[in-house]
């Protein structure tokens, strides 16, 4: 796991360098510096350069080389002078970067007449593009070659760090791998993913030669800046800033950090709380000096044992100074400004060679490392560097991120859109630039107005108005797929996903993976309670029906202390959801305690404010391009059949043949409330009725999408992916292990004819509801999908009304790759009780191609109405589930032992059977955590059972099905537990 610190780290090290490697306009930006390196040591690999020719060779970047065509470049013997003029110099051949970056800087300032622009590229027709959309916004934009400003800083007499013999030496091969051999008592390792030549990148090392550099050897100061930026301000104060750099200070920089963060999942605002010992750069990252050693059992992400004293020793020899990296700001190059006066008076290119000269005759940092590319910068811009903020007034604000931080992100942190009215530039380091489609709707508003030749003054108020916002983000269109466990909806949404007019949870992309709506955003607690409880202070934790139904009332109870801007003190009983209490205490203040306590109410508005994408209700979010935005329930959160010992279903009153347990809850909640103590959790309380799908349903209505596979299919994947652990096959090594540890064997298979019947009955009762309700349905069954994905991709698009997109379907894997015989090892057993029960023309067209190969011709065509005893394994599966994940309490609605004697005597007293009652009454629940104990839940479920066999009549049957489902719910937890197990968001 790449360390929270470093990914930041590395982004800023990215935007320094991306403008060499980011764009398709050229492809061989980098082949001019290197050349004379490669003639000098026919090095092989010195780096990606642009995104297309990331993984090319010097050699083949030569062969590819252009000749620059020289009408289009202008100025090319021009020298910059200090006449009055601003002076700002990018690295860059991106046309759009260029576009908006200069376009804001002209657009915002006073006197664009007298900014001049110096493009180092090697691509003079790209900056020509851009400097003639830019012909009207009064600045001059200046075109240096690439090659002659190398052989014109040759010629000053330094000789730059990738022309030195040295130069590549702690390379091992062509994949950016380190050398082992090169390693020392010294070095400081890499974690295992930080390797990339992007790292020794010449354009690193060329913007220490800036000043020696012909065309800026007359300035006594320059603007360095990348082409991702929107300047809000006017470049002249930044300009003027050199007077307030204090003595020895030679630069100016961005010092607000964002730093991810493991416990959030998610990037969270430091600030200026960030310094050179808490950055990945230099190996510490916040972590005392004795946890960076390498050991035995360490070899990776830590140093070697002289590593820090080398430090220190070669911090006093080069910079004069002890090396103290709790007094040095974290800052990166994005918008600086360099005092080149005090540059050349202090030597400080010379100190960046010696500190280079070090970390090869002492072999510190390995080249392809993130601590060579930016933490050799780091030392020998040692105490060198001021904030902009620090020397400013009114200050400059450079807010970084916005090219891999989101909205919700920044709501999370506590952020609203003034951060970004605040900001005199804007930094869109990262990989989401604002020009792309899937740039963050809400960062992308400066872009998209500046190329509108809307001023910052103009668009100031349009950002702050929260009506902006809110319609940035809310969408109209929505859907709910509805689906049973192990059918395949995972890899169905996950395709639809790809259309970027849909959000089926909006997670397609790694930025949106970190906000998108988690895919079983309705899954109820008991389904899951462990996630639920050591999630919570995740971002997306905030967006689940369990966690708003868990904790509003909670918030609503205390709102007046813990809603309290002026409170910054966190109650103890709010730890680990405090970021998430903005959000809360709006919940809060906008509904009754009445209302909050009305669960069936509550789930009404959730549902609705989940399938508009409300960007008020929570952080999550979907892409920018959304049209239509859906999410997935599985059936077997809705109803009475399957539900979990808390009784969380949605619907949880009603049975599959759509009779309600109305009285039975009450007089269940009659029977235990006197031994119960309160509780502040989520369950419903039995005054209110509970969630409804349906209700939801019936006042949005929204289209559905019946997503289904064959019942007995779904029982044996789900056995499978219990043996294998392999829940959702996400790449090819999972598909491999999933094929060696596939085989499985049903040791009673009349129970899959027991879960068929069951499952069969509440496909039934969904399918019932969803014709009452009158709403547009599509029924997909996944082994039509499977066999012509492009065919239900196009149903879906249709029936969403959204146009048809190419989808990558080879990313995703089947979940069992192999023909049923080959995976149920006792398949005919099978087969055999499935025919026995008359269940047959419920199989698959597979199974039923095995039952006519079968040798039995035993074809019973009656089905039966009623329920199978359970027998030893469903008791033993149940055990040994129950002791893998223990229930925990409930409180006042816990359905204990005494409450199920309590519902069996109010509800079948009079029944032949009654005399049961007398051995039920003695069984207690554990008190000391008042559930059931494993024997007491045994005894009682083998007694039900008993009391079902002994049925003697239909009107009997029904008398006695609440009270069975009721014993059930718990028995039957294994199975949510396979059906449901490993959601995603276990994973983040």
């Amino acid at each position: 796991m790449i360390p929270g610190a470093t990914i930041l780290s590395l982004l800023f090290l990215v935007s320094n360098v991306e403008a060499a490697w980011t764009t398709g306009a050229s492809n061989t930006l980098q082949s001019d510096l290197i050349k004379t390196t490669t003639a000098k040591k026919g090095l092989k690999n010195n780096g990606p350069i642009l995104t297309k020719e990331r993984d090319k060779t010097h050699e083949e970047l030569l062969k590819s080389k252009r000749i620059p065509e020289a009408n289009k470049v202008e100025h090319w013997d021009e020298i910059a002078h200090n006449d009055g003029s601003i002076h700002i110099c990018v690295f860059s051949d991106r046309v759009e970067g260029l576009k908006c970056t200069l376009k804001s800087a002209a657009l915002n300032a006073a006197d664009p007449e007298k900014i001049h622009i110096w493009v180092v590229t090697d691509n003079s027709t790209a900056v020509g593009e851009a400097a003639a959309y830019l012909n009207d916004t009064g600045i001059t934009i200046h075109t240096l070659q690439l090659d002659k400003v190398v052989n014109n800083l040759l010629r000053t007499g330094y000789e730059p760090v990738w022309t030195w013999d040295v130069y590549n030496s702690s390379v091992r091969d062509g994949n950016a791998n380190w050398d082992p051999a090169w390693v020392n008592e010294n070095t400081a390792l890499p974690g295992v993913w930080d390797h990339s030549t992007m790292h020794m990148h010449p354009l690193n090392h060329l913007r220490f030669y800036i000043p020696y550099i012909k065309e800026f050897s007359k300035l006594d100061r320059i603007l360095f800046m990348d082409d991702d930026l929107i300047i809000q301000g006017d470049v002249q104060q930044a300009w003027d800033a050199k007077a307030n750099l204090t003595d020895g200070k030679v630069l100016a920089g961005a010092c607000e950090i964002w730093k991810w963060g493991d416990a959030t999942s998610t990037f969270e605002y430091s600030g200026k709380d960030s310094s050179y010992a808490k950055s990945s750069a230099l190996a510490q990252v916040g972590r005392d000096i004795e946890e960076t050693f390498c050991g035995a059992n360490r070899n990776a992400w830590c140093v070697g044992s002289s590593h820090w004293e080398n430090l220190h020793k070669r911090s006093i020899q080069i910079n004069g100074k002890p090396f103290e990296p709790e007094s040095q700001p974290e800052w990166n190059f994005g918008f600086v400004l360099f005092d080149l006066e005090k540059w050349k008076k202090i030597g400080l290119t010379d100190t960046y060679e010696k500190w280079m000269r070090a970390n090869y005759d002492d072999h510190i940092f390995p080249e392809t490392s993130l601590m060579y590319g930016l933490g050799i910068p780091f030392l020998a811009y040692y105490d060198r560097v001021q904030c902009w903020d620090d020397i400013t007034e009114p200050k400059i604000n450079i807010r970084d991120g916005f090219g891999y931080i989101t909205y919700p992100e920044f709501q999370f942190n506590g952020l609203n859109t003034s951060y970004i009215t605040s900001g005199f530039v804007l930094h869109y380091d990262g990989w989401l630039k604002p020009w792309y489609p899937e740039a963050d709707p809400i960062f992308a508003i400066p872009y998209e107005k500046t190329m509108a030749n809307v001023r910052f003054s103009e668009y100031k108020l349009l950002l702050e108005d929260p009506i902006t916002v809110k319609q940035k983000l809310d969408l109209k269109g929505s859907f709910l797929v509805l689906s049973e466990p192990r059918a395949g909806s995972e890899w169905y949404m996950s395709v639809l996903d790809q259309n970027p007019l849909v959000c089926a949870t909006g997670t397609s992309t790694s930025e949106s993976g970190r906000i998108g709506f988690p895919r079983d955003i309705f899954l109820p607690y008991d389904k899951a309670m462990t996630f639920f409880k050591t999630h919570r202070e995740k971002m997306r934790m905030g967006c689940y029906w369990t966690f708003i139904n868990r904790w509003l009332p909670v918030v609503k109870t205390n709102e007046v202390a813990w809603c309290n801007k002026s409170n910054t003190v966190v109650p103890a009983a709010a730890q680990g959801i405090e970021r998430h209490l903005p959000k809360l205490c709006q919940w809060a203040k906008e509904y009754s305690a009445g209302f909050i306590d009305n669960k069936e109410s509550l789930f009404t508005e959730y549902f609705h404010k989940v399938l508009q994408a409300d960007s008020e209700a929570w952080a999550c979010q979907c892409p920018k391009t959304t049209q239509v935005v859906g999410s997935r329930i599985m059936t077997d959160w809705i109803g009475n059949t399957f539900m979990g010992p808390m009784n969380l279903n949605m619907d949880s009153r009603e049975t599959d043949d759509n009779e309600t347990v109305q009285e039975l809850f009450s007089s269940a909640s009659s029977s235990s409330s006197s031994s119960s103590s309160s509780s502040s959790s989520s369950v419903h309380h039995s005054s209110f009725p509970p969630p409804s799908v349906w209700k939801a349903i019936k006042e949005m209505r929204p289209k559905i999408i019946y997503f289904r596979r064959n019942i007995v299919d779904e029982l044996v994947s789900r056995r499978v992916a219990a043996k294998s652990g392999i829940f959702h096959v996400k790449n090819q090594k999972d598909a491999s292990t999933l094929m060696q540890r596939q085989l499985v064997t049903f040791e009673k298979p009349e129970n899959v004819a027991w879960e068929l019947l069951r499952r069969v009955q509440h496909r039934k009762y969904v399918k019932s509801k969803l014709e009452s309700l009158d709403v547009e349905v599509l029924n997909l069954e996944y082994d039509d999908c499977i066999k012509d994905m492009p065919a239900c991709m196009e149903r879906t698009e249709k029936f969403l009304e959204v146009n048809t997109h190419s989808y990558d379907y080879n990313t995703f894997f089947k979940s069992i790759g192999d023909s049923v015989d080959h995976i149920v090892q006792n398949y005919a057993d099978v087969l055999s009780a499935v025919q026995q029960k008359g269940l047959e023309h419920y199989l698959s067209e597979e199974w039923i191609q095995l039952s006519s190969r079968s040798s039995s011709d035993d074809d019973n065509n009656n089905a039966t109405t009623t329920f199978l005893p359970p027998d030893e394994e469903y008791l033993s599966s149940m055990e040994a589930d129950m002791q893998h994940t223990p229930l925990e309490s409930s409180g006042s609605n816990n359905i204990t032992m005494a409450t199920m004697a309590a519902i069996f005597t109010n509800n079948v007293s009079s029944s032949p059977i009654s005399s049961h009652v007398n051995t039920l009454l003695p069984l207690s629940p554990n008190t000391d955590n008042n559930n059931y104990t494993l024997p007491t839940l045994r005894s009682f479920v083998e007694i039900v059972s008993e009391i079902h066999a002994q049925a003697d009549s239909q009107e009997h049957y029904r008398d006695l099905r609440a009270v069975h489902m009721q014993a059930q719910q718990d028995r039957f937890r294994y199975v949510g537990t396979l059906s449901d197990g490993n959601y995603d968001e276990a994973e983040d």
